[in-house]
């Protein structure tokens, strides 16, 4: 995401810092639109994790996991798939995910218009698999911001968003970003070249969100 300038301005009503207790879909979405895919100067590669609000998909649209009985046979018979009229919901739901193409994330399809809009290229969203925060350049980065704000302490929450998290911040330059980038590339190609299951690194993955 070259040349991209993230607003940190903002602070919760509440007075918390913590953005789990705060973030939800609506507010992620928004912050997507106005924080990130604006700031974008060319096609670029999106890497987020599979967080709820990440991996939403719009209330329309089928999923297995989640369908009842009857509409899963709804969906058999659209997409004009056999099944016995006896089957139970677990048998429907795996005849139907034998079939099923899991759809574009919500961000996916905001990424993609954004891209061809603009670039006429869309932007690509990956996201990185569970379990695997060595693959995830933003815990890389926030440990070094938090290590910066852990060596100059401040005891007033008003200290610490004006002057010390934006010390911390301007701190954390385009090559640090880009030696976090080199070290995760590295990893990830050891980790193939160390046999590992390519089913746990395998970035092309889109339906995990479905499990959650």
């Amino acid at each position: 995401m070259k040349n991209w300038k993230p607003d940190f301005d903002q602070v919760y009503e509440n007075g918390s810092i913590d953005d789990h207790f705060n973030f939800n879909v609506d507010n992620f979405l928004d912050y997507f639109q106005d924080c990130v895919l604006v700031h974008l100067r060319e096609p670029s590669t999106i890497i987020l994790d599979i967080a709820r609000y990440h991996t939403t998909v719009s209330d329309d649209v089928f999923n297995p996991y989640k369908a009842r009985k009857e509409k899963l046979r709804i969906w058999l018979k659209q997409n004009k798939v056999k099944f016995d009229k006896k089957a139970l919901k677990e048998e429907l739901k795996m005849l139907a995910l034998c079939h099923w193409i899991p759809p574009l994330t919500i961000i996916e399809e905001m990424a993609e218009e954004h891209g061809l809009q603009y670039f006429g290229v869309p932007h690509r969203v990956v996201f990185i698999p569970p379990y695997h925060p060595e693959y995830n350049g933003n815990d890389l980065a926030w440990g070094q911001v938090k290590r910066f704000v852990g060596n100059n302490p401040t005891y007033k929450i008003k200290k610490l968003i004006d002057e010390t998290l934006p010390k911390a911040l301007s701190n954390f330059t385009q090559e640090k970003a880009k030696a976090i980038y080199s070290h995760i590339i590295k990893k990830i190609k050891d980790d193939f070249q160390n046999e590992t299951d390519q089913d746990e690194i395998d970035f092309r993955i889109r339906d995990s969100y479905n499990k959650f």
